[in-house]
């Protein structure tokens, strides 16, 4: 169906609600697709195919909320989602902060999507081209997967306030996973990576990288117990960040569930710390103009040179926060009511090449990757995480690390960042450089 035509029904529902008795009613549907094609044992596989689609009502009545959802976007299914959103409405409490976004707002420009469906022959020439580049070492035991997958999607949202809003977004993503073998020790090495389009993306990087990955861990052993400055690499940086950034959610902090409530205008994090939620960051795959609630998308300070600034909002939370929306509100799919979440989100470089801050380290420890992340406390911000990495002496990278275990508090580790880099890596939509901490406690041997 076309836009025209998906709009058409949805003004019709529109009328409808209100002539059904609601006082506001919002439409949002969405629909996404995926489809990857993978290399096995130089074997293309068939395409794996994968959509979604769906519509969600969103109506108040009398100051209570109303919520449905369906699937088939015609006249008699939304019509019927409609009359049970209204339902829902005799057993809700009255929400005065819950709202809609009127239309009328100033969006920002989002490049338009431009890349054209990867061919068949295409992805066989990079899969295979891939395959070949991860393979070059003979401590490659085997070349597991090589995969290139494409993703689509597209929003549309109304409202009787006059939202009419509609963006689509599409990316490539390329991944690799090999088994390097040497004195009978097997690690499995792997690397991702996605941009707007497969002419973006170095695809035999990507297969070389993961060789890498799988090479280096070969022979890995627990270090000794001891505290150490450690060197994070972009890897577990954006690890660290994911269990950090549910704290500058405005739920969060309303719900008294963030040490940082109350701390606004506080030095939190070392200075030369900046981290942005900011969707519509130059290097992520999704740049967006709007949020799951028709709010325009911009980039959020949470800290500055190192100094919390604020929280993120969707319309309710900003209404009982006395604010006003950041553009964080979100839907994890038609099925829910959006939440406060986060967008596009990044660490910023610094200006120090990982090579001069390592030179700098005579013992040290450097992480790249860390496990057991469900693990870590998202409230307090302690933490004890496996670790995989390597040892740093005299100023140069040495022995692998793996069996070790690093235990801290992330707020902490904000405050005792020494050094960050300038090497900023972009995975998906999230982004952030290598950083130094001045001492870590590691759990070894």
């Amino acid at each position: 169906m076309t836009e025209t035509g998906k709009k058409k029904i949805i003004a019709d529902a529109l009328r409808y609600a209100l002539s059904k008795g609601a006082d506001q009613c919002e439409i949002y549907v969405s629909e996404s697709r995926s489809e990857s094609t993978q290399m096995r044992d130089g074997t293309l596989s068939d395409d794996q195919t994968s959509s979604r689609s769906g519509f969600s009502v969103r109506l108040i009545r009398g100051g209570v909320p109303g919520f449905s959802y369906g699937v088939r976007l015609e006249k008699e299914p939304l019509r019927r989602a409609v009359d049970d959103a209204l339902l829902s409405c005799d057993f809700l409490d009255p929400d005065e902060d819950y709202h809609f976004t009127a239309a009328g707002k100033a969006y920002p420009d989002v490049p338009a999507v431009k890349s054209a469906p990867v061919s068949v022959a295409e992805k066989k020439a990079v899969l295979a081209a891939m395959t070949a580049a991860a393979a070059k070492d003979d401590r490659i035991r085997r070349v597991e997967r090589t995969s290139v997958s494409e993703y689509g999607g597209s929003t549309l949202l109304m409202n009787t306030l006059g939202l009419d809003l509609y963006k689509e977004s599409r990316f490539v993503s390329v991944s690799a996973a090999v088994v390097a073998e040497a004195d009978g020790d097997e690690q499995i090495g792997g690397d991702f990576q996605a941009a707007p389009s497969l002419d973006r993306i170095d695809c035999e990087g990507v297969a070389s990288r993961a060789a890498a990955d799988g090479i280096e861990k070969l022979g890995a052993a627990p270090t000794d117990t001891g505290e150490y400055p450690v060197l994070f690499h972009p890897d577990a940086a954006l690890s660290l960040l994911s269990l950090l950034l549910p704290s500058f959610l405005g739920d969060r902090a309303e719900k008294g569930l963030s040490v940082l409530k109350d701390r606004v205008g506080e030095r939190i994090a070392a200075k030369g710390v900046f981290l942005y939620d900011d969707a519509l960051m130059a290097e992520t795959v999704v740049p967006s103009p709007f949020d799951d609630e028709g709010q325009p998308c911009r980039r959020n300070a949470l800290l500055e040179d190192g100094v919390l600034k604020g929280f993120l909002y969707n319309n309710t939370y900003a209404s009982r926060a006395g604010r006003e929306s950041t553009g964080n509100g979100l839907c994890g799919s038609h099925k829910t009511l959006p939440s406060v979440g986060l967008n596009s989100y990044y660490l910023k470089k610094g200006d120090i090449p990982p090579e001069k801050v390592i030179g700098a380290v005579s013992d040290g420890v450097w992480i790249k990757d860390l496990m057991g992340l469900h693990m870590a406390d998202p409230v307090s911000g302690d933490f004890s995480l496996g670790v995989i990495g390597r040892r740093i002496r005299g100023g140069e990278p040495a022995e692998g690390i793996r069996g070790s275990m690093a235990a801290g508090n992330l707020f902490d580790l904000l405050q005792n960042i020494e050094a960050v880099c300038d090497d900023f890596t972009v995975v998906g939509d999230v982004g952030a450089p290598s950083f130094l901490i001045k001492s870590l406690k590691i759990s070894g041997k």
